[in-house]
């Protein structure tokens, strides 16, 4: 039980640095400063499609992997994809 309201207590807290983040990012490149609300909304966007590239990326590296027994530096090939997608929208809601 303890491990389960850990585990929620740091999502909260990884949740709220990374909104603070955000709007830090924000305020030193001289852009707007928007609201809590907007940033936060703008954040669980961006958690989500990180969180289902990231799960899709691994599905079908698996897939590729052991189903059709492709080479493993061809299997990572969606795994490095989606990491350079979400690195791509992090700075494009950086920018914003």
């Amino acid at each position: 039980m303890t491990g389960i309201i850990g585990d929620v207590i740091e999502g909260i807290v990884d949740f709220v640095t990374d909104v603070w983040l955000l709007r830090r990012q924000r305020k030193v490149r001289g852009r707007k400063e928007n609201a809590w609300k907007d940033d936060a909304a703008d954040m669980v966007v961006w958690n989500a499609w990180a969180l289902g590239m990231g799960i899709a990326a691994v599905a079908v590296a698996a897939l590729m992997f052991f189903v059709l027994k492709l080479p493993l530096w061809l299997c990572l090939a969606p795994v490095i994809a989606s990491i350079a997608y979400a690195v791509y929208r992090w700075y494009s809601l950086a920018r914003a």
